[in-house]
């Protein structure tokens, strides 16, 4: 297992777990401690994480331990329905397993022109 940081964008409040800032908008942050499983802590916190995800339409995880499988079983719990197939495929992002990716692959001095995460914007 390994520790990653990742950004879950489906819909999910426990004050004590994210704080609020001044920036329009960012993801609410969820920092596990080393060692905890993300698994198992998402089964645990249900409830919470669905709030979380609700307030602001994303959650952060930071820390905690997950393979593959188990992160995409952790996000279908949040989410409540399966994880879709990945289609029109735009950027280069490699399957890590199932239907979990890694995020876009640019080189640190490529820059990549915003696209469909705004579309919706106002």
């Amino acid at each position: 297992m390994s520790s990653r940081n990742v950004t879950v964008r489906i819909r999910l409040g426990g004050p004590s777990l994210y704080e609020k800032t001044d920036r329009p908008w960012q993801p609410a942050a969820v920092d596990l401690e080393t060692g905890t499983g993300v698994l198992a802590w998402t089964s645990a916190n249900l409830a919470t994480l669905r709030g979380l995800l609700g307030d602001s339409g994303a959650i952060r995880l930071h820390g905690g331990e997950a393979t593959p499988e188990e992160f995409g079983r952790a996000v279908e719990l949040i989410a409540d329905a399966p994880l879709l197939e990945y289609v029109n495929r735009s950027t280069p992002r490699s399957r890590v397993q199932g239907q979990v990716f890694t995020s876009t692959e640019y080189r640190a001095d490529q820059a990549f022109h915003m696209h469909s995460e705004h579309s919706y914007a106002t």
